[in-house]
This record gives structure tokens, C-alpha cells and sequence, in this order.
């Protein structure tokens, strides 16, 4: 089994983690060739990675978020625009997808055959950005709020 080389940490602390961020930074971030954090912040692992792509705060976009343990969406309104270059984290994967898609074009890329959870996949580098945005229908946080809407069985809790 090849050992991974590259890190993406997005949307969470994983180096400070109270119960295993000693162990985890040890055994795990060590051992990384590239590590690349997607942060609002210099967290943890934002001073670990050898990049870090600054993410809008939750005041400065249109986001929705879920807490897992409630049944409830909280929905954020952007109160200010995003400070620098920070975009929120749907446009920060959708260019990082837009540039893999573009080298994989450009070194003609075949297909990779690959097993997840026992499944058998295959990745198509060539068309991440398509899949990424479902054919250019999702373009936003906003869009994919409004395909969830559209498409999830919602229940209001008794």
C-alpha cells in the first residue's frame, strides 16, 4: 500500500484535536510530503502545512451549516465581504478542482481504477471540475443549498 504524500485539511483543526492532536501530528502530518490547510485562521495546522488557502469567516459569505448533533440548518448571510483573497470554501475547491482538471487535460490523463470502502471506483481527473459542479449547475454555496432544498426529504422535528 502506498503511503499518502499529500495532505488537503479543510473545514477542520486536526493537529490541535484535544484527544489525539499530539498522536495525529506525530504519526500522521510527520509523515506528509505537502500539506495544505484551507482556514480562516493560522490554527494548528495552518502552522504545520507548507500552504495555507485563507477562507472567508462565516461573516463574510452566504453559508449554511449544520450542527450534527441537532436537526437544524443555520443559515449565514454575508454581513461584509471577504477580507484579502479569501473566498469561501465551495469557490476555494472549485478552483483547486479547475486546475487538477486543466493538468490532467493537459498531460492526458487516463481514468484511474482505484477501491473505496470495498467498491471499486474510478477517477476521472479530466472531468473533477465538471463532476465537482455538476455539469456547471452548481456555481455556489447558495446553489447547493438550493439543490438540497430541492432534492432532500426535509422533516420538521416533533
Amino acid at each position: 500500500r502506498t503511503p499518502w504524500k499529500m495532505a488537503f485539511m479543510a473545514g477542520h483543526n486536526t493537529a490541535n484535536w484535544r484527544a489525539s492532536g499530539t498522536r495525529f501530528r506525530d504519526t500522521v502530518l510527520s509523515r506528509l510530503d505537502t500539506i495544505v490547510a484551507l482556514t480562516p485562521d493560522m490554527s494548528v495546522t495552518a502552522m504545520y502545512a507548507d500552504y495555507v488557502l485563507p477562507i472567508a469567516q462565516h461573516y463574510e459569505r452566504h453559508d449554511f451549516t449544520m450542527e450534527g448533533r441537532t436537526p437544524y440548518i443555520q443559515v449565514l448571510d454575508q454581513a461584509v465581504a471577504p477580507l484579502g483573497e479569501s473566498v469561501d470554501d465551495w469557490e476555494a475547491m472549485s478552483r483547486i478542482a479547475q486546475a487538477i482538471s486543466a493538468k490532467a487535460v493537459a498531460r492526458n490523463l487516463p481514468p484511474i481504477k482505484d477501491t473505496v470502502f470495498g467498491k471499486p471506483i474510478t477517477h476521472d481527473y479530466q472531468k473533477l471540475h465538471d463532476n465537482f459542479t455538476m455539469g456547471g449547475k452548481i456555481r455556489s454555496t447558495k446553489d447547493i443549498v438550493d439543490f438540497l432544498l430541492a432534492n432532500v426529504a426535509l422533516e420538521v422535528p416533533a
